[in-house]
């Protein structure tokens, strides 16, 4: 009967084992949650207002983001920039970062490039970037002669 008892005592402790072996090598409850996803389109729409050389001015442009794919992804998180701005124009961005929650997320941001009266008229091709996946859009501005 002691023989049966210790049986039992072992065969109890070995299953203990087993379990806190395998609970052990199973990843973090955090390695389940959906990824952080950043914008995997960005389009970069039609240049609003007037820039002339000789004149200081603003444009804007309205940007978007897109990103999902039905897997799971649980927001949308971005920094954007913008490059080929001539000399003497500035840029912002509002709001900057972007964000929003959910699958099949939308993001919008207004874009607005500044000029002084010397930056030089002509057409500079501009390309906006994101910080998380480095997607880009293209658009054109246009500063005109007076």
């Amino acid at each position: 009967m002691l023989r049966d008892k210790r049986a039992r005592v072992v065969v109890v402790f070995v299953f203990v084992m087993i379990v806190m072996l395998l609970l052990a090598a199973l990843p973090s409850p955090s390695a389940f949650a959906a990824p952080l996803m950043s914008p995997s389109t960005i389009q970069v729409g039609s240049q609003t207002g007037t820039l002339t050389y000789g004149t200081a001015g603003s444009v804007t442009f309205a940007v978007t983001g897109t990103a999902g794919n039905g897997a799971g992804f649980r927001d949308i998180s971005a920094t954007l920039s913008v490059a080929g701005l001539p000399a003497g124009a500035t840029s912002s961005f509002s709001p900057n970062p972007v964000s929003c929650n959910g699958n099949f997320c939308t993001v919008t941001s207004t874009l607005r490039i500044t000029t002084t009266a010397t930056t030089l008229a002509g057409t500079y091709p501009i390309t906006v970037s994101n910080s998380q996946n480095g997607t880009i859009g293209t658009g054109t501005l246009t500063n005109q002669w007076c």
